[in-house]
C-alpha cells in the first residue's frame, strides 16, 4: 500500500497492530527517499521513530515491548512533509 504524502492534509495517525516479531517497520512515508522520510517501527520489541529531513535527523525509542502477540493501538503525530 502506498500513499502520496503530498496529498495528506492531517498529520495524525491511529491504527491497531499485533506482532510476535521484535524487529520491523510498521509505518514508513517519504517525499524523497534520500532526504525526507519518516519511519515507525520496532527495535528489540519496543517502538522506535526515525525521521530524516533537511533540518534534522533523529531516532527515538521508548516504551513497553509490543511483540507479545496482543493487539496494540498506536497513535502517532507525524511531522509535516510538505
Amino acid at each position: 500500500m502506498t500513499f502520496d504524502l503530498t496529498k495528506i492534509t492531517k498529520t495524525f495517525s491511529s491504527f491497531e497492530f499485533r506482532t510476535w516479531d521484535p524487529e520491523g517497520v510498521i509505518f514508513y512515508g517519504d517525499t524523497n527517499p534520500k532526504d525526507d522520510w519518516f519511519m515507525l517501527g520496532l527495535r528489540d520489541g519496543r517502538p522506535e521513530i526515525q525521521m530524516h529531513n533537511r533540518w534534522a535527523q533523529f531516532t527515538v525509542g521508548a516504551g513497553p515491548r509490543l511483540d507479545d502477540g496482543r493487539w496494540h493501538q498506536e497513535r502517532t503525530l507525524l511531522p509535516p512533509f510538505a
